[in-house]
């Protein structure tokens, strides 16, 4: 049987050959799965039974990408040397992009920092390609002569190349990958809401740009744990990652609550523009401050023993308040995690002692049912045992009785025969 998550946790979280400390840093780690390298109940590789990690690998020249996930099988967490099973990933980022988010459909948590992995690796493959052109050499290998041109027809072509060039950068937009675009006017200040543009480049004319959203889903984690921070980088700019303080609040009954949590949003892709022409790009804000007034509304309707006993229905129902408020604003909330609900010290122990008390109650009872059952088996076994011996004692008494009713009829049988043959022979003999 495999162990508890939880209590993997609190065996390796402290206690770990794979822990790397440094000063002023957070507690990082070196096992396999772990995604981030941190210390992390969310991102460990050791205590979660469903893991997932992105590497590069690199074999010569070849250079490939490796996705990292744990076997199916529990029976495997018992065998470290086949616990983990490593698959690679296409360097096409429409293909692996597809390929992590299908994994993932059981930890949308780690999507955000999975894609934005696996779209740095991609990156750090890309090697810069100088491509030149000899004099008097074409692309195709013939050799051709250049022809002879004057000052003046050189100044015209480079004008004219110069010219080009810049209506051609002006002309051209480009929608990076995992992002919607609205193309929007600088000129006249008017945006095209009524179409969404998906990754590719474009042909949009002078004075025109992108205003780009996200297409994939961003988090919002109201917390006190440390975490990494999403360094800039070009895709960093429209992957948003969003970190604050843990919800304060207070219980149905007036006790104070510290709630940390952690959610996914993702922006409706037929709707991006009505969001753009309401909202502008400050959308975030928005999304933010309401999303925290939400959950921290919600948090009160409960009473602090509900939130120690009814988890799963909390998150569930938080999940889908914030989902209702965020489709007003055109996008939808794909998953809620409950991180951490700090309740006042007393009130812990007091809800542990009480936990204790039910549980120690409930092994009475279990206890007194298995007693009442083990004795109504005594008495079922001693009226079966009685049974058995009524019915031997029966058999018993109907063999003897049966025998010898046969033996004296036996007798009775031989005695008549022995008479007949008698009564024959004195009338045979005229005796």
């Amino acid at each position: 049987m495999s162990m508890s998550p939880d209590i993997m946790w609190q065996c390796v979280k402290k206690n770990s050959a794979f822990l790397r400390k440094s000063r002023n840093m957070p507690v990082m780690s070196a096992e396999p799965g772990n995604l981030c390298s941190l210390n992390s109940f969310k991102y460990s590789g050791l205590a979660n039974r469903k893991v997932l990690d992105i590497s590069p690998k690199i074999a010569g020249k070849k250079e490939s990408i490796v996705l990292t996930l744990r076997h199916a099988k529990a029976s495997r967490a018992c065998r470290p040397s086949s616990m983990l099973v490593k698959s690679g990933v296409s360097k096409s980022g429409k293909k692996g992009t597809a390929a992590i988010v299908k994994v993932l459909s059981n930890r949308q948590d780690l999507l955000e920092e999975s894609l934005t992995k696996y779209q740095k690796i991609r990156r750090s493959f890309k090697k810069k390609q100088l491509v030149g052109l000899k004099q008097g050499t074409a692309p195709w290998g013939d050799s051709f002569e250049m022809p002879e041109l004057s000052h003046t027809s050189y100044g015209g072509v480079g004008c004219l190349v110069v010219l080009s060039a810049f209506f051609a950068a002006i002309s051209v937009g480009s929608v990076e990958p995992l992002t919607y675009g609205i193309r929007y006017n600088g000129f006249n200040k008017y945006a095209e809401v009524d179409r969404v543009y998906h990754n590719g480049r474009y042909f949009i004319g002078p004075w025109n740009s992108f205003v780009l959203f996200p297409a994939v889903a961003q988090t919002i984690e109201f917390s006190n744990q440390p975490r990494l921070v999403s360094s800039g980088t070009r895709k960093d700019a429209h992957w948003h990652r969003e970190g604050y303080a843990a919800l304060h609040t207070r219980t149905k009954e007036g006790l104070a609550l510290d709630l940390e949590v952690s959610l996914q949003y993702k922006l409706k892709e037929n709707e991006v523009g009505l969001l753009y022409e309401e909202f502008n790009t400050n959308y975030q804000a928005m999304f933010t401050s309401t999303i925290r007034d939400t959950l921290i509304k919600a948090a009160a309707e409960y009473e602090a023993y509900q939130l120690w006993e009814e988890r799963k229905q909390v998150g569930d129902r938080m999940q889908e308040l914030v989902n209702e408020v965020l489709a007003v604003t055109y996008a939808e909330c794909w998953g809620l995690q409950l991180l951490d609900i700090s309740l006042p010290a007393e009130f812990d122990k007091s809800i542990v002692a009480t936990q204790i008390q039910s549980q120690t109650i409930a092994t009475m009872q279990y206890l007194q049912v298995a007693t009442k059952t083990r004795a109504e088996t005594r008495v079922i076994e001693a009226e079966f045992a009685r049974k058995v011996k009524v019915i031997r004692a029966g058999a018993r008494a109907n063999y003897t009785l049966t025998t010898k009713v046969a033996r004296a009829k036996a007798k009775q049988t031989i005695l008549n025969a022995e008479a007949s043959v008698l009564g024959q022979a004195r009338t045979r003999l005229k005796l």
